[in-house]
């Protein structure tokens, strides 16, 4: 713990010690010095900002007058104390960040109602903050941008309350009048204060954080993720947490504006990088959430698209975090931007079907209608899946040959994955002959729904058989049901099974299955035995004395007596 808090503490004091004493030091991204790649336009506000800061910088009152609008009814001494306080202002409490203001003549049009006026920064306040506001001059002293007269009119309330505030004024002279690194000696020991204090608090609201992402993970996601995912998170955690605390508290103790420009230069790097190594950690652990998930599922070849996933999204935060930080040190991003834009087109371009086969490998491994070793029908293709690659899914099919289909077109098949059934479905037209009687077609029909009732791999609902036809050469009977069973293998023994007990219960019903063809009788066949329809007679005299043939409807009293009260082998008894 100690450990931590004290690397934290030295590498939050010395990147902004370093960054106080280097903003003391002539021309370091100074803006009357640094030299940027973007070429600024004479006109523009933050032209005429960059001009004024040399202004603050010297305190030169005079030399600030063309970039002021005073308010009417002025005169040249009260301009020359409202300079004063302006200078005043703005360096204790002005709140500008010159890279964002506008490098257009005519200014940002987005942020004001009226096109001469340009808000540049806020001056922050006890209460609400005030904007820093700019208006365009046709004046003929000086055509451009000037501080507002609206702006103007406010400074000297503000300036007041510095003066009535003011913390310097209880300080001893020694911590006012000398100076470290460039500033006065009592903002100096403030400024490691506020080091230490922002230290101190990033680590205890980083664990914070560190415990509630855990307690809602938990909720949330219903696992105990582990806690070396977490601890990744530390470190950003702590250098944003203690540079935001840092930021806000930094203020008050009114340095000039250079320097806390200079400072937010810093702030605007380490910020910068903080958010690469946040994104990295919160790619990695997601993505390790993603691949236990997904083998928690049993989906393990999706796993395979996650490293190829990882690394494109690395790239992508590496270079939005160079650009964010040429953006920070000053250059001109357009132009990178634009081109990184006609890239990406000519590459898509000139890639085009291997982009295509790439992200519809990606949604088949993520939404999963397929997978390694799954049997079905593939648009004209009947196979098992043998891979799924990058570029093409691989078929082997019932000739045994390999077909290599490209992911684009997979993707927008009719895919039928026979593994996916949950059950199977059985269905049959029987033909039996035409010389069986009605009572025999009733006997035949109640005694094959009592076998679906009773077997106890087939599902009751709906297990259908109807005498549906009169055939030419047969009585047709349709049989619908649904069976019990995890693969094609089962589901052929089931069948198996009941087939061969529906052969024997029509000959039991003292009938016969009828054959497709035309026969001429000269004499009664012997094809069934009299003792079989004697049989068959007598069975069928004894249920119409006693309860009757229950169709057509099946009452559930005499179906419920008949479900699952056949023997029938266990499946996975037979497998031991």
């Amino acid at each position: 713990m100690f450990a931590r808090f004290l690397s934290t503490l030295l590498l939050l004091t010395g990147t902004l010690t370093t960054s106080a004493a280097f903003s003391s030091a002539p021309g370091f991204l100074s803006p009357t010095k640094v030299e940027t790649k973007e070429v600024e336009n004479k006109e523009s506000p933050r032209f005429m900002m960059k001009r004024f800061v040399e202004i603050l910088n010297n305190s030169d009152v005079d030399t600030a007058f063309p970039y002021v609008e005073f308010p009417k009814g002025t005169g040249l001494e009260e301009r020359r104390v409202l300079i004063e306080d302006l200078i005043e202002v703005l360096n204790k409490r002005g709140n500008i960040d010159i890279a964002l203001i506008s490098n257009n003549p005519a200014g940002n049009t987005n942020d004001n109602p009226d096109p001469n006026i340009e808000k540049i920064g806020t001056i922050t306040g006890e209460g609400n903050n005030l904007a820093v506001t700019l208006r365009y001059s046709e004046d003929k002293s000086r055509k451009g941008w000037r501080f507002s007269s609206d702006f103007m009119e406010r400074i000297p309330d503000i300036a007041a309350a510095l003066h009535n505030n003011g913390f310097e004024n209880k300080l001893p002279p020694q911590l006012v009048k000398h100076e470290v690194f460039g500033i006065k000696a009592w903002q100096a020991l403030g400024l490691i204060l506020i080091i230490a204090i922002s230290v101190l608090a990033a680590m205890i609201i980083a664990y914070i954080l560190y415990f509630l992402m855990k307690v809602l993970a938990r909720k949330i996601l219903h696992v105990t993720v582990p806690s070396q995912i977490f601890m990744g998170f530390m470190t950003p955690l702590r250098l944003f947490a203690g540079l935001s605390l840092f930021r806000s508290l930094v203020l008050y103790l009114d340095t000039d504006l250079e320097f806390r420009q200079n400072l937010a230069y810093f702030e605007a790097i380490v910020l910068t990088i903080s958010f690469c190594i946040f994104s990295l950690r919160i790619t990695a652990a997601g993505l390790e959430l993603w691949r236990l998930s997904y083998e928690r599922q049993g989906k393990h070849n999706a796993t395979a698209m996650l490293v190829p996933l990882q690394k494109l999204i690395t790239v992508l935060i590496f270079v939005l975090g160079a650009i964010s930080l040429m953006r920070n040190l000053g250059f001109d991003v357009t132009a990178i931007i634009a081109g990184l834009g006609i890239g990406g087109v000519a590459i898509a371009l000139a890639g085009q079907k291997t982009v295509e086969n790439l992200f519809g490998g990606i949604s088949i491994i993520m939404d999963q209608p397929v997978r390694v070793g799954d049997f079905g029908k593939f648009g004209d293709t009947m196979g098992t899946i043998e891979d799924i690659g990058l570029r093409s899914t691989k078929v082997r099919t019932l000739d045994r040959t390999l077909v290599s289909i490209p992911n684009a077109e997979f993707s927008h098949m009719t895919l039928e994955n026979f593994e996916k059934r949950d059950k199977f479905k059985w269905a049959a037209q029987l033909g039996v002959r035409q010389d069986t009687t009605s009572d025999q077609m009733r006997f035949l029909l109640m005694q094959i729904k009592e076998l679906m009732l009773s077997h106890p791999m087939v599902y009751n609902e709906p297990a259908r058989v109807r005498f549906t036809a009169f055939g030419d050469s047969a009585l047709t009977i349709g049989l619908f049901a649904y069976i019990r069973a995890s693969n094609n293998e089962e589901n052929l023994a089931i069948v198996e099974d009941l087939n061969l007990r529906v052969l024997d219960i029509i000959r039991d019903a003292g009938t016969d299955l009828a054959y497709p063809s035309q026969t001429l009788y000269l004499q009664r066949s012997g094809g069934v035995t009299a003792e079989k329809i004697t049989k068959a007679e007598e069975k069928i005299a004894a249920i119409r004395s006693t309860t009757g043939f229950p169709q057509p409807h099946y009452p559930a009293s005499w179906a419920e007596s008949r479900v699952d009260t056949l023997e029938f082998p266990d499946i996975d008894e037979l497998k031991e």
